[in-house]
Protein backbone atom coordinates (compact mmCIF):
# COMPACT_ATOMS: atom_id res chain seq x y z
CA UNK A 1 0.00 0.00 0.00
CA UNK A 2 1.43 3.51 -1.29
CA UNK A 3 1.22 6.43 1.31
CA UNK A 4 -1.50 8.11 -0.78
CA UNK A 5 -3.55 4.58 -0.69
CA UNK A 6 -3.34 4.68 2.73
CA UNK A 7 -4.49 8.12 3.44
CA UNK A 8 -7.08 7.99 0.89
CA UNK A 9 -8.66 4.63 1.17
CA UNK A 10 -10.24 3.64 4.09
CA UNK A 11 -9.91 -0.19 4.43
CA UNK A 12 -12.39 -1.44 7.09
CA UNK A 13 -14.89 -0.66 4.40
CA UNK A 14 -13.38 -3.13 1.97
CA UNK A 15 -13.98 -6.34 4.43
CA UNK A 16 -16.79 -8.80 4.82
CA UNK A 17 -18.59 -8.30 7.91
CA UNK A 18 -18.28 -10.78 11.03
CA UNK A 19 -20.72 -12.00 13.33
CA UNK A 20 -20.10 -12.46 17.16
CA UNK A 21 -22.74 -15.05 16.53
CA UNK A 22 -23.51 -17.33 13.76
CA UNK A 23 -26.58 -15.81 11.86
CA UNK A 24 -29.36 -18.33 10.96
CA UNK A 25 -28.81 -19.57 7.47
CA UNK A 26 -31.43 -18.98 4.90
CA UNK A 27 -31.31 -22.21 2.96
CA UNK A 28 -33.75 -21.36 0.59
CA UNK A 29 -32.56 -18.40 -0.32
CA UNK A 30 -29.17 -19.04 -1.03
CA UNK A 31 -30.56 -22.37 -3.09
CA UNK A 32 -31.78 -19.83 -5.00
CA UNK A 33 -28.85 -17.91 -5.45
CA UNK A 34 -26.69 -20.54 -6.11
CA UNK A 35 -29.29 -21.55 -9.12
CA UNK A 36 -28.57 -18.29 -10.56
CA UNK A 37 -26.49 -17.51 -13.80
CA UNK A 38 -26.88 -14.05 -13.67
CA UNK A 39 -23.73 -11.86 -13.87
CA UNK A 40 -25.76 -9.25 -11.88
CA UNK A 41 -28.03 -9.73 -8.70
CA UNK A 42 -29.48 -7.05 -6.97
CA UNK A 43 -30.86 -7.78 -3.57
CA UNK A 44 -33.55 -5.33 -2.53
CA UNK A 45 -35.27 -5.09 1.07
CA UNK A 46 -36.80 -2.93 3.50
CA UNK A 47 -33.75 -1.87 6.17
CA UNK A 48 -33.46 -4.70 8.69
CA UNK A 49 -34.53 -7.51 6.48
CA UNK A 50 -31.02 -9.15 6.85
CA UNK A 51 -29.58 -8.35 3.10
CA UNK A 52 -26.20 -7.95 4.40
CA UNK A 53 -26.33 -11.04 6.30
CA UNK A 54 -27.73 -13.14 3.26
CA UNK A 55 -25.04 -12.20 0.83
CA UNK A 56 -22.12 -12.41 3.66
CA UNK A 57 -23.75 -16.08 3.90
CA UNK A 58 -23.42 -16.97 0.12
CA UNK A 59 -20.20 -15.29 -0.47
CA UNK A 60 -18.69 -17.46 2.32
CA UNK A 61 -20.12 -20.74 0.76
CA UNK A 62 -18.62 -19.63 -2.58
CA UNK A 63 -14.80 -20.87 -3.25
CA UNK A 64 -14.59 -17.87 -5.58
CA UNK A 65 -12.70 -14.84 -4.73
CA UNK A 66 -15.19 -11.86 -3.42
CA UNK A 67 -14.56 -8.42 -3.39
CA UNK A 68 -16.50 -6.70 -0.52
CA UNK A 69 -17.06 -2.88 -0.96
CA UNK A 70 -19.44 -1.37 1.75
CA UNK A 71 -20.55 2.12 0.21
CA UNK A 72 -21.20 5.02 1.91
CA UNK A 73 -22.37 9.09 1.22
CA UNK A 74 -18.90 10.23 0.73
CA UNK A 75 -19.18 7.95 -2.05
CA UNK A 76 -20.97 9.35 -4.70
CA UNK A 77 -17.68 11.65 -4.90
CA UNK A 78 -16.81 9.49 -8.17
CA UNK A 79 -12.79 9.24 -7.24
CA UNK A 80 -13.50 8.45 -4.34
CA UNK A 81 -16.16 5.38 -5.63
CA UNK A 82 -13.34 4.28 -8.47
CA UNK A 83 -10.42 4.01 -5.98
CA UNK A 84 -12.37 1.94 -3.13
CA UNK A 85 -13.77 0.02 -6.50
CA UNK A 86 -10.27 -0.82 -6.96
CA UNK A 87 -8.74 -1.01 -3.96
CA UNK A 88 -11.68 -3.68 -2.92
CA UNK A 89 -10.30 -6.23 -5.62
CA UNK A 90 -6.59 -5.35 -4.58
CA UNK A 91 -8.03 -6.82 -1.07
CA UNK A 92 -8.13 -10.53 -2.76
CA UNK A 93 -5.83 -10.07 -6.07
CA UNK A 94 -3.44 -7.32 -4.90
CA UNK A 95 -1.43 -6.79 -8.47
CA UNK A 96 -5.27 -5.93 -9.58
CA UNK A 97 -5.59 -2.41 -10.84
CA UNK A 98 -2.14 -1.17 -9.21
CA UNK A 99 -1.21 1.66 -11.85
CA UNK A 100 -4.99 2.53 -12.68
CA UNK A 101 -5.27 3.22 -8.68
CA UNK A 102 -2.39 5.29 -8.17
CA UNK A 103 -3.59 7.12 -11.63
CA UNK A 104 -6.91 7.58 -9.55
CA UNK A 105 -5.24 8.72 -6.46
CA UNK A 106 -2.74 11.36 -8.17
CA UNK A 107 -5.69 13.40 -9.80
CA UNK A 108 -7.03 16.33 -7.63
CA UNK A 109 -10.50 15.43 -8.82
CA UNK A 110 -13.03 13.61 -10.90
CA UNK A 111 -13.36 10.10 -12.06
CA UNK A 112 -15.61 8.90 -15.70
CA UNK A 113 -17.12 6.26 -17.36
CA UNK A 114 -13.46 5.57 -19.05
CA UNK A 115 -12.32 4.18 -15.57
CA UNK A 116 -15.32 2.19 -15.03
CA UNK A 117 -14.74 0.59 -18.66
CA UNK A 118 -11.17 0.23 -17.57
CA UNK A 119 -12.00 -1.41 -14.66
CA UNK A 120 -15.00 -3.37 -16.01
CA UNK A 121 -11.96 -5.21 -18.85
CA UNK A 122 -9.68 -5.58 -16.04
CA UNK A 123 -12.16 -7.98 -14.16
CA UNK A 124 -12.93 -9.39 -17.58
CA UNK A 125 -9.25 -10.29 -17.87
CA UNK A 126 -8.76 -12.03 -14.43
CA UNK A 127 -7.93 -16.16 -14.68
CA UNK A 128 -10.42 -16.59 -11.88
CA UNK A 129 -13.72 -16.28 -11.09
CA UNK A 130 -14.34 -12.73 -8.97
CA UNK A 131 -17.87 -11.93 -6.86
CA UNK A 132 -17.64 -8.07 -6.35
CA UNK A 133 -20.62 -6.96 -3.37
CA UNK A 134 -21.26 -3.21 -3.53
CA UNK A 135 -23.18 -3.47 0.04
CA UNK A 136 -25.38 -0.14 0.86
CA UNK A 137 -25.24 1.00 -2.43
CA UNK A 138 -28.16 3.09 -1.89
CA UNK A 139 -26.59 5.20 0.37
CA UNK A 140 -24.31 6.65 -2.05
CA UNK A 141 -26.20 9.72 -2.52
CA UNK A 142 -29.33 7.74 -3.68
CA UNK A 143 -32.58 7.64 -3.24
CA UNK A 144 -35.69 5.13 -3.32
CA UNK A 145 -39.33 6.62 -4.31
CA UNK A 146 -41.63 4.04 -2.27
CA UNK A 147 -45.44 3.92 -2.57
CA UNK A 148 -46.99 6.36 -4.75
CA UNK A 149 -50.08 4.89 -4.86
CA UNK A 150 -53.65 6.88 -4.81
CA UNK A 151 -57.19 5.77 -3.79
CA UNK A 152 -58.89 4.59 -7.11
CA UNK A 153 -61.84 7.52 -6.40
CA UNK A 154 -58.75 10.06 -7.09
CA UNK A 155 -57.20 8.48 -9.82
CA UNK A 156 -56.99 9.71 -13.76
CA UNK A 157 -57.07 13.34 -11.72
CA UNK A 158 -52.69 13.60 -11.68
CA UNK A 159 -52.62 13.02 -8.22
CA UNK A 160 -50.05 10.36 -8.48
CA UNK A 161 -47.92 12.14 -10.64
CA UNK A 162 -47.94 15.48 -8.61
CA UNK A 163 -47.08 13.09 -5.57
CA UNK A 164 -43.72 11.71 -7.44
CA UNK A 165 -42.62 15.30 -8.51
CA UNK A 166 -42.87 16.16 -4.61
CA UNK A 167 -40.83 13.28 -3.54
CA UNK A 168 -38.20 14.05 -6.48
CA UNK A 169 -37.89 17.19 -5.23
CA UNK A 170 -37.38 16.41 -1.63
CA UNK A 171 -34.94 13.81 -2.56
CA UNK A 172 -32.79 16.29 -4.37
CA UNK A 173 -33.01 19.03 -1.44
CA UNK A 174 -31.29 15.99 1.18
CA UNK A 175 -28.63 15.57 -1.27
CA UNK A 176 -29.83 12.55 -3.61
CA UNK A 177 -27.88 12.28 -7.34
CA UNK A 178 -29.99 9.03 -8.21
CA UNK A 179 -33.35 8.06 -7.96
CA UNK A 180 -34.92 4.65 -7.94
CA UNK A 181 -38.04 2.70 -8.21
CA UNK A 182 -39.85 -0.03 -9.26
CA UNK A 183 -43.29 -1.26 -10.94
CA UNK A 184 -45.07 -3.78 -12.79
CA UNK A 185 -44.17 -4.73 -16.64
CA UNK A 186 -47.10 -3.66 -18.55
CA UNK A 187 -49.19 -6.95 -19.75
CA UNK A 188 -50.47 -7.29 -23.63
CA UNK A 189 -53.98 -7.01 -22.34
CA UNK A 190 -53.11 -4.18 -19.26
CA UNK A 191 -51.78 -1.03 -19.13
CA UNK A 192 -49.35 0.09 -16.02
CA UNK A 193 -50.69 4.00 -15.11
CA UNK A 194 -48.01 4.36 -12.88
CA UNK A 195 -45.48 3.24 -15.08
CA UNK A 196 -46.40 5.82 -17.54
CA UNK A 197 -46.14 8.46 -14.18
CA UNK A 198 -42.64 7.43 -13.67
CA UNK A 199 -41.46 8.38 -17.26
CA UNK A 200 -43.26 11.49 -17.41
CA UNK A 201 -41.23 12.16 -14.61
CA UNK A 202 -38.25 11.15 -15.83
CA UNK A 203 -37.50 7.52 -14.76
CA UNK A 204 -35.66 5.24 -17.23
CA UNK A 205 -35.81 1.79 -17.12
CA UNK A 206 -31.98 -0.22 -16.04
CA UNK A 207 -32.84 -3.31 -15.17
CA UNK A 208 -36.11 -5.85 -15.25
CA UNK A 209 -36.22 -8.95 -12.53
CA UNK A 210 -38.21 -11.65 -12.02
CA UNK A 211 -39.90 -12.03 -8.64
CA UNK A 212 -41.26 -15.20 -6.96
CA UNK A 213 -44.08 -16.19 -4.44
CA UNK A 214 -44.23 -19.36 -2.29
CA UNK A 215 -47.21 -21.80 -1.99
CA UNK A 216 -49.79 -20.65 0.55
Amino acid sequence: MTVAQSEFVVRTKLRMPRFARAPIARERLLARFGETLSPFTLVSAPPGFGKTTLVTQLSAARRDAVAWFQIDRLDSDPRRFVAHLLAAVQEEIPAFGRSHLDEVLQREVGANQQDIVRFINAVGELDRRLILVLDDYHDGGSAWLGIAAVLPKYRRRGGQSALMVQRIRDAIAAGATRIFTETDEPAEARANPSLNNMERSGFRKVVSRTHFIGPT
